[in-house]
C-alpha cells in the first residue's frame, strides 16, 4: 500500500500529475507533509488516495476523506457508527433500522465529498493544460463547471438527511418513542425531554452553527434555484510557479432563494464548506450513537 495523492483545499495536490506541487517530501511523515503544505499555502488536507493490491495482483485506488485535523479519516469514523453493546433485544430491534439508515446517508456524505475533491483537481489539471504558454497570467475565470456543483447539492442533501435520520434514534432513546416521531431534527431535539444535558447542548449548538445554514441551502436547491456562482464559473489562481488552484463559490445568503439576490462577498468555497459540514455531521452522529443508553431511561 502506498500513498499516490493528497488533495488539499482549492484543489491543491501532491501527486504525479502535471498540476502537482513541486516540494520535497522525502523523509517527512504524513503529518509533517500536511504541516509543510498548510504553512506555505494555507490549505488543509482533505483527501488521501492510496494504491492497494487487489485480487489477482492488480491494483486499485482507495480514497479516504480526512478529518479537519488530518489525523483521522471519516471513512473509519463511519465504521464506528454502530449500536453500543448491552442493549436489550427490544432496544436493538427498535434501533437497528434507524442506525442502518444513518450509516447509509453518512456514507453518501463521504462519497460526495470524495468526488467533489477529485473534481477540483480535475479542474486544476484542465486549467494547467489550457494555460500552458499563456505567459504571466495568474488568474482567470473558468466557466461551465457544473459537475462539482452537482456533488455540492448531493452532499448538502445527504447531510440534512443524516441529521433527520438521527431523530429516530433520539426519539426511541430519549423520547416517548412510538410512531409519532417529530418531522425534523430540530423538533425532535425539543421534544425529547430525557436527552442528557451535555448532548442536548452539543446538538443544539450544531444545529445553530451548521444545521440552519445547511437547511437553507437544501431548501433553495430543492425548491427554488441552484446555489452556484454565475454560470457555474470557477475562479482560478496560480501559485508556486505553474500550479493552479480553484475556488467554486456558493452564496452566503441561500435563504434569499433567488440567484439575483445571492451575495458572494464572503467568498465561501464549496469544497471547504462541504468538507467542514461533513466533519460536523459525523461528530454529531458519533455523539448520538455513543450516548444511546443501554437500558430504558
Amino acid at each position: 500500500m502506498s500513498i499516490s495523492r493528497i488533495i488539499f483545499e482549492h484543489g491543491v495536490e501532491l501527486s504525479n500529475t502535471r498540476n502537482s506541487l513541486k516540494i520535497d517530501v522525502n523523509g517527512l511523515s504524513l503529518v509533517e507533509i500536511f504541516q509543510a503544505v498548510q504553512s506555505t499555502y494555507s490549505v488543509r488536507p482533505i483527501l488521501l488516495t492510496e494504491v492497494v493490491r487487489s485480487i489477482g495482483d492488480g491494483t486499485r485506488e482507495r480514497h479516504s476523506v480526512l478529518t479537519l485535523g488530518g489525523l483521522d479519516q471519516l471513512n473509519l469514523r463511519l465504521s464506528l457508527l454502530h449500536l453500543p453493546q448491552g442493549l436489550s433485544e427490544a432496544q436493538y430491534i427498535g434501533l437497528r433500522s434507524p442506525a442502518l439508515n444513518v450509516q447509509y446517508t453518512a456514507g453518501a456524505i463521504i462519497y460526495h465529498c470524495q468526488q467533489l475533491a477529485l473534481a477540483y483537481t480535475q479542474i486544476c489539471d484542465n486549467a494547467h493544460e489550457i494555460m500552458l504558454g499563456e505567459g504571466e497570467q495568474e488568474n482567470f475565470s473558468f466557466g461551465n463547471q457544473s459537475e462539482p456543483y452537482y456533488e455540492v447539492e448531493a452532499l448538502i442533501t445527504a447531510s440534512r438527511r443524516t441529521y433527520d435520520a438521527l431523530r429516530y434514534i433520539l426519539w426511541k432513546s430519549f423520547g416517548p418513542g412510538g410512531k409519532d416521531t417529530p418531522s425534523n431534527f430540530r423538533k425532535t431535539l425539543a421534544a425529547c425531554e430525557k436527552i442528557p444535558d451535555a448532548l442536548r447542548v452539543s446538538l443544539a449548538d450544531s444545529w445553530e452553527r451548521y444545521g440552519e445554514k445547511m437547511t437553507a441551502y437544501r431548501d433553495c436547491i430543492q425548491h427554488y434555484v441552484p446555489v452556484t456562482y454565475h454560470l457555474q464559473t470557477a475562479t482560478m489562481k496560480q501559485i508556486s510557479g505553474s500550479v493552479w488552484t480553484v475556488t467554486l463559490r456558493i452564496p452566503n445568503n441561500p435563504e434569499k432563494k433567488s440567484q439575483k439576490a445571492f451575495e458572494f462577498s464572503d467568498n465561501l468555497d464549496a469544497l471547504t464548506y462541504c468538507w467542514e459540514l461533513a466533519n460536523e455531521v459525523f461528530r454529531v452522529a458519533a455523539d448520538v450513537f455513543t450516548s444511546i443508553p443501554n437500558q430504558k431511561v
